[in-house]
């Protein structure tokens, strides 16, 4: 399937600034950005933890934030995690490809012209929500985001293929995710 990879993150980036939770919301993995905004928006940031900062002061995750006509967004590079969202009130004026509105890369469709967010692309959306209530998670439900982490697999046929001890060696041993990792 596709999708956002975190989708707890983007439920709650969305419930912050009143949208439903399937809007489609900007994914930051690895690296971060900057964007800047010819609109007045409410926007909310939640996922990895990557400093964000509007104008080069930072601003909290996890929070909803106004942003002015011409103010900057900077996110940066996750400290801890591997995927930020980006929520913004209302509506991306995208068209959905597939019931979706992702990027599919490695087939050059979805999103905004099938690739990558370029230097001066421009997204615009409308805001269909009336509500401008700021909102915020409590501390203790903003989730850690450990360096180390547990992936699940699925036993697919090839599994079975293999014998006990290639099993048994698989689930012992460690791997690593890169930024190349597709799912």
């Amino acid at each position: 399937t596709s999708g956002v990879m975190d989708k707890k993150s983007m439920i709650e980036a969305n419930k912050l600034v009143g949208n439903p939770i399937s809007n489609p919301v900007i994914e930051n993995t690895l690296y971060g950005g900057i964007y800047r905004f010819n609109d007045p928006a409410l926007l909310s940031i939640c996922g990895a933890k990557c400093k964000p900062k509007i104008n080069g002061k930072s601003v909290p995750q996890y929070e909803s934030i106004d942003v002015e006509k011409g103010d900057e967004l900077e996110v940066d590079h996750p400290s801890k995690g591997c995927r930020s969202y980006i929520a913004i009130q209302g509506m991306f004026c995208l068209p959905k490809v597939m019931n979706s509105f992702s990027t599919y890369l490695p087939g050059n469709f979805g999103g905004l012209n099938g690739r990558t967010l370029q230097v001066n692309d421009t997204i615009s959306w409308k805001n269909n929500v009336d509500t401008t209530e700021m909102m915020h998670f409590p501390k203790e439900e903003i989730p850690y985001f450990s360096s180390k982490i547990t992936v699940e697999i699925e036993r697919g046929l090839e599994f079975y293929v293999m014998d006990d001890n290639a099993q048994k060696q698989f689930h012992s041993t460690s791997f690593s995710v890169t930024s190349q990792s597709n799912r």
